[in-house]
């Protein structure tokens, strides 16, 4: 069974090192947790059978889930360029 030298594993570690994002600040930590958290509650109110938005809580929910997808998007390519 042959072993990979040390240099390549080393490099590779490099390499996987210096793809990491930034960290993200606070604003944005918060913001990640309200949107979070609203998504839940969003698809908690449509399996529950609340009614609370009348007969749109699907509607609601995945458009709540959508806004998400589209800010963490938005915040990976923010952070990717730190």
């Amino acid at each position: 069974m042959r072993t990979l030298p040390f240099a390549s594993v080393k490099a590779k570690t490099e390499r996987m090192v210096a793809n990491r994002y930034a960290p993200a600040n606070p604003r944005q930590k918060l913001l990640c947790a309200a949107l979070l958290i609203s998504m839940l509650i969003a698809w908690a109110i449509y399996f529950a059978g609340w009614r609370l938005f009348g007969a749109y809580e699907w509607q609601v929910a995945l458009a709540v889930q959508l806004v998400a997808l589209f800010y963490v998007v938005r915040l990976l390519a923010i952070l990717g360029r730190s």
